[in-house]
């Protein structure tokens, strides 16, 4: 005869972040039994989802109540299997460029043609990048948010205005031109820069020289 075990008992035997296939596994059950569980476990307020049921990605809270504030980074990559770059106002903000900060944390996620939908997490906002992106920009992060790598704000800025002029459907939030505070001219040639590697158009690059005016000219309008 098997040996009763509890949901808490069940649930102290998986790691602080798991998904339905660490359940089948760690427990040696089946993908129903396994689904069966994480649907009585949330609804008892034992397990936190990352983002809706079908995500199946799942903070353990019998063994760490605070893995939904500290292990957001394990939990993307547990459903992506692929690290998260901080993007748009989030990079932004971090970096100082602005003082409003978005309510979710952008990240973007490498991706091919074929992926162009994401799931929806609590507490994120995730953008498909194609992988010739990514891997230009990753080479250029540092260390940001929450443990995730964070974008340049030059490439935060040039990547969120391009999208922007390019009428993508993104749910990234990026602030008014007004409320941007590029700090001097070495910083806005940089955006430059980045504008160009991301394969701005001529045209693009003049918008943004349009919209976005040179530290130096604006403390000299100030007068």
């Amino acid at each position: 005869m098997n040996q009763y075990k509890s949901a808490v008992d069940r649930l102290r035997s998986l790691p602080d972040v798991f998904d339905v296939r660490d359940v089948e596994c760690l427990l040696n059950v089946t993908t129903k039994d396994a689904n069966q569980y994480c649907w009585r476990w949330r609804n008892a307020g034992l397990i936190e989802g990352l983002g809706e049921r079908k995500v199946g990605v799942h903070f353990n809270l019998v063994t760490n109540p605070q893995g939904p504030l500290l292990l957001r980074k394990e939990a993307i990559h547990k459903y992506f299997r692929l690290p998260g770059l901080v993007i748009g106002g989030s990079a932004l903000h971090h970096h100082g460029w602005t003082t409003q900060r978005p309510h979710n944390l952008e990240l973007a996620i490498p991706g091919t043609r074929g992926q162009t939908t994401v799931p929806q997490l609590n507490g994120y906002v995730i953008e498909r990048r194609y992988l010739r992106w990514y891997a230009t920009i990753a080479a250029k992060a540092d260390e940001g948010l929450d443990g995730f790598t964070c974008v340049q704000p030059e490439f935060a800025l040039a990547d969120a205005v391009l999208m922007q002029y390019r009428n993508r459907k993104v749910a990234m939030w990026l602030p008014d031109a007004d409320d941007i505070d590029i700090p001097g001219d070495q910083e806005y040639d940089s955006v430059i820069g980045a504008l160009v590697t991301l394969r701005a158009t001529a045209e693009e690059v003049e918008r943004f020289t349009d919209e976005y005016a040179r530290p130096n000219w604006t403390h000299q309008m100030s007068f």
